[in-house]
């Protein structure tokens, strides 16, 4: 009863809390639609109460779920003006000296900052006041659950202070966070959170579908994971200064980044992606540290830490993470054309490791030690440094494969199928090289 009724509200809230008349309402409505003029002292009730009933409903989470959707349609349409209160009450909480008190507040403050994640310039003035103010305050709850991360709650926390950070910051980074060493604390967080032991539960090999789903639902998984996508955004877009705006804050803070944060943090992604070659890693993570790595191949600085290790993540990551699952192979025998849309279906891609990786083995196999040339005008790249030896393995595995079957031994058939599918991915890079191409 209690969980319909919030759906209800929230649905209420979301639809027609936008409606202040009729006027304004039969223009934003749709013609026949049956909207509903809320009344005022009924909205301020709301604007009045809600944080006490995120608070009271924080650990029933079908309900405060319901509660946090509709802050965020509050705040869209009402913060500040007619919502002063609500950062101030968020910041009361949040020095509590209470779990669900502060729990509720990080609740509260991550609706409040979500209303700003896509605003531009001016229009982000609040936020960038919300993150100075609040900040210092999340700083020292990390200070305080970071040494106690193998409880479950402290997890649960951190992970919603991640989720603070990241709307806060992935479209511009904040100008607080610029300044100084004020993000350095929070590179260490990260980097903490994504260097962490794994639970044996959590980190034995895995192959049924059922499992690795129920491993990527956890909360130790989910925050690896949204650290390791945080990392990747502030490496990607400040990360190298020749890309970003020509702003001198700007310029001084992606040069100190590249500087103090890019190879710590490739360190981290590295060793995490290398896990999988005999341990489970969640996917959202494993995806986002592919993602990381293909980023550092186009920087000088960060592929110079990483040519030691191409051969292992070409020959021992890559591949097996092309090896076609359980999951593939159910759902090719029962529906192949599923099988066939879920290849190009993006959003059934987006955080799939064996997607992603295909942008890592096409980065590497182009790269170039050597500059370009210009020859009749035109750029020219140089010989690719990893493609010709990559070949070199594809046909050696290939053979071996060919042979352990005609002799009756037997082989791995996703071994052949991995490498076929490698090939093909780099189709074009193949075709761009003369001695292959003949």
């Amino acid at each position: 009863m209690n969980h319909a009724a919030s759906i209800q509200f929230g649905q209420l809230v979301e639809i027609h809390w936008k409606f202040k008349t009729a006027e304004q309402a039969q223009r934003l409505a749709t013609s026949g639609f049956d909207y509903i003029l809320l009344n005022e002292a009924d909205k301020q009730c709301v604007r009045d109460n809600i944080m006490d009933a995120v608070l009271a409903q924080v650990q029933n989470k079908p309900i405060q779920k319901q509660f946090i959707r509709s802050l965020k349609m509050i705040c869209i349409h009402d913060y500040p003006e007619k919502l002063p209160n609500l950062f101030p009450q968020c910041l009361a909480f949040l020095q509590k000296n209470e779990q669900l008190a502060v729990y509720a507040g990080l609740q509260g403050l991550f609706a409040l900052a979500a209303r700003y994640e896509f605003e531009l310039d001016e229009d982000r003035e609040p936020l960038h006041k919300i993150i100075q103010e609040s900040f210092s305050v999340l700083g020292t709850l990390v200070n305080d659950m970071i040494n106690n991360k193998e409880n479950v709650d402290a997890l649960y926390m951190l992970h919603l202070i991640c989720k603070v950070f990241y709307v806060s910051n992935q479209l511009q980074m904040s100008p607080y966070l610029m300044e100084g060493n004020n993000l350095q604390p929070w590179i260490q967080f990260l980097k903490t959170i994504m260097d962490m032991p794994c639970p044996p539960e959590l980190s034995a090999p895995a192959t049924l579908t059922e499992e690795i789903v129920k491993r990527d639902k956890s909360i130790f998984w989910k925050i690896k994971g949204i650290a390791a996508k945080i990392t990747y955004r502030i490496f990607v877009k400040y990360g190298n200064p020749a890309t970003v705006e020509e702003k001198v804050a700007i310029q001084t803070f992606s040069s100190n980044f590249a500087l103090n944060f890019s190879i710590p943090l490739l360190e981290s992604h590295l060793q995490l992606m290398f896990e999988r070659k005999d341990k489970f890693v969640g996917s959202k993570a494993l995806s986002f540290c592919i993602k990381f790595t293909s980023a550092a191949t186009k920087q000088e600085n960060t592929m110079d830490k990483l040519k030691p290790f191409v051969e292992n993540i070409l020959y021992d990551t890559v591949i097996p993470i092309m090896f076609i699952t359980e999951k593939d192979m159910s759902t090719f025998a029962n529906d192949p054309v599923e099988y066939i849309r879920n290849l190009y279906d993006f959003t059934e891609t987006l955080f799939q490791p064996k997607n992603t990786v295909q942008d890592l083995l096409v980065y590497l196999c182009r790269y170039s030690s050597q500059k370009k040339q210009k020859k009749k005008g035109k750029s020219k790249r140089g010989k690719p440094d990893y493609l010709h030896p990559f070949l070199a393995f594809a046909v050696k595995n290939l053979t071996e494969y060919n042979i352990k079957i005609a002799s009756g031994e037997g082989a791995d058939f996703r071994i052949k199928e991995a490498i076929l599918y490698a090939i093909g991915t780099l189709k074009d890079e193949i075709w761009g090289e003369k001695d292959l191409k003949s």
